[in-house]
């Protein structure tokens, strides 16, 4: 009977139970979502012995399970043992030394520390505990808590750069927490989630500026829909604090909360900031105007800006880089600036908005690329870019003003050639401007669909007679391109934020354009493809 019930248990006639271990155990750690899925052990015998075996799915479990008071201990013993011997991430509510003596003996493998919350001064003795027990992979942690009672605290409460914390790089904090009690030289990654105005700025800083080695700067609102009001008469540069290492500073929220941070911390110049709204109507043209480290430091130091999606998210993002000086790389540029505009961008007028905060004289912007799915509705319905539209008298909320010394637009992929055709028309005819490039000076880089089949040929033929018209509307106006280029794209999908990561095919370009070549010829000075 035991022999017959084993092999129904198995039950060999299923297809997942003739998988051999290598492939099914990724797929259980795989479809683990929430901590009943514990149950997949209780499925069977062989399902059983084999997540017995693989301290990975244990490991995993722990990262959705809450050591705390209403936690069975049983449960959370048993994960920790079967994850052994891997590095684990756990999340702690102390209550006092019994949540100590459960991680004492796997101290040594806990490499993330969540702290949800402390119950009384007991709670924070315990934690010290486990600190001055050693957590020597410890990289990561996170306090999602406040202590409100450290200030009347009876016993002493240490900073944790009196405990062995060899590994310690990544920290996150409320605005609330003391950071005087957390920074350490060694931190690179500092998180600051604000619930309000930090409480205490100057001894805040005072803490960061010990931060030696801090590479990276985060602040995001736990509310964002709550505005902190930005300070008003900033007209010098304040101390700068002392960072050598600062790389990358992100802000999430509102306009009047980046610029009240970004005032009053005054960063030392950073490689690269990162702005991000969280409600519509965000005024990110009023955080890069304002006298704070993004006007000094970022804005100046911009010559290419991209508009349009990005790699890691289907946001559309305002992306602005530098040249980089050094031997051997001197075409190079840097990302230095990275703004996340609300998802109803298209429908609060902010891509224009922001676009205007290059249109100083000062702006040293002199290369634009552009792959937006669609336009604002109100750029769509303006006169902007239309035909016989005046050169500069497009005005109104919905005209894009072009930076001054523009000489390079790239319309990238992804977009339709009615687009295309609006942007390079607004592009060429605002030479006619005072303080702007004459038309002999200006490039246009064209991207089109080359893929093969009669859709796709087709298509790209329809797009090329219309951009031959184009140019017979500027030859008609008395203007003249000084270069156009050609890229034929042959990976539609992939996206790109430079002509120089299109994958071109200059050969199978001049079969789509080779007819039209000698007309565009006439009307261009030089025209390339590539």
């Amino acid at each position: 009977m035991s022999s017959r019930a084993a092999t129904l248990n198995i039950s060999e006639l299923s297809s997942i139970h003739r998988l051999p271990p290598e492939l099914l155990m990724p797929i259980l750690c795989d479809a683990r979502q929430r901590l009943q899925d514990i149950r997949f052990a209780h499925v069977c015998r062989h399902w059983r012995t084999l997540l017995l075996a693989t301290p990975e799915y244990w490991v995993s479990t722990l990262e959705s399970l809450k050591i705390a008071p209403y936690t069975p201990v049983g449960l959370v013993m048993h994960c920790l043992t079967l994850s052994s011997p891997r590095p684990i991430k756990v999340q702690v509510i102390f209550m006092g030394q019994t949540e100590r003596q459960l991680l004492a003996p796997h101290a040594s493998r806990i490499a993330q520390l969540s702290i949800l919350g402390f119950m009384g001064e007991a709670a924070v003795q315990a934690f010290e505990g486990l600190l001055k027990d050693s957590l020597p992979v410890l990289t990561n942690l996170r306090y999602d808590c406040d202590i409100p009672f450290l200030g009347s605290a009876r016993t002493a409460v240490h900073p944790l750069s009196d405990f062995p914390l060899p590994s310690l790089r990544h920290l996150e904090i409320p605005s609330s927490f003391p950071l005087h009690m957390c920074a350490t030289p060694a931190l690179t990654h500092l998180v600051v989630n604000v619930d309000g105005p930090l409480r205490d700025s100057h001894r805040f800083r005072e803490a960061l500026s010990r931060c030696r080695s801090l590479q990276t700067l985060a602040f995001r609102p736990d509310d964002p829909k709550r505005p902190i009001s930005a300070p008003v008469a900033l007209s010098e540069h304040p101390p700068q604090d002392k960072m050598p290492r600062l790389r990358r500073i992100s802000f999430a929220g509102t306009a009047g909360y980046m610029t009240d941070i970004l005032a009053h911390l005054n960063m030392p110049p950073p490689d690269s900031l990162h702005l991000r709204a969280t409600l519509p109507r965000v005024d990110i043209r009023a955080v890069l105007a304002s006298p704070t480290v993004a006007a000094w430091n970022i804005v100046p130091t911009l010559t290419r800006l991209y508009i349009g999606r990005t790699y890691h998210t289907g946001r559309i993002h305002v992306l602005g880089y530098a040249h980089v000086h050094k031997t051997g790389v001197p075409h190079r540029k840097r990302e230095r600036l990275d703004i996340a505009l609300w998802s109803n961008w298209a429908e609060d007028n902010a891509l224009v908005e922001v676009l205007r905060a290059f249109t100083v004289p000062e702006s040293e912007v002199v290369a634009l690329a552009v792959a937006l799915p669609r336009l604002p509705p109100s750029l769509e319905r303006s006169a902007w870019g239309r035909p016989w539209a005046g050169s500069t008298g497009d005005t109104g909320s919905g005209t894009f003003e072009l930076p001054c010394a523009l000489r390079r637009l790239e319309l990238l992929g992804g977009m339709s050639d009615s687009a295309k055709v609006r942007l390079a028309r607004g592009f060429v005819r605002a030479s006619g401007g005072v303080d702007r490039p004459p038309s002999r000076e200006l490039t246009l880089c064209w991207v089109l669909d080359v893929a093969r089949g009669f859709a796709c040929e087709e298509r790209a033929g329809d797009e090329l007679r219309r951009l031959g018209k184009l140019l017979e509307e500027f030859d008609s106006e008395g203007c003249q391109l000084g270069r156009l280029e050609l890229y034929g794209m042959l990976q539609s999908w992939v996206i790109a934020t430079r002509v120089g990561e299109v994958s071109t095919n200059a050969q199978r370009c001049a079969e789509v354009a080779g007819s039209l070549l000698p007309h565009f010829e006439e009307l261009v000075d030089v025209v390339v493809l590539m």
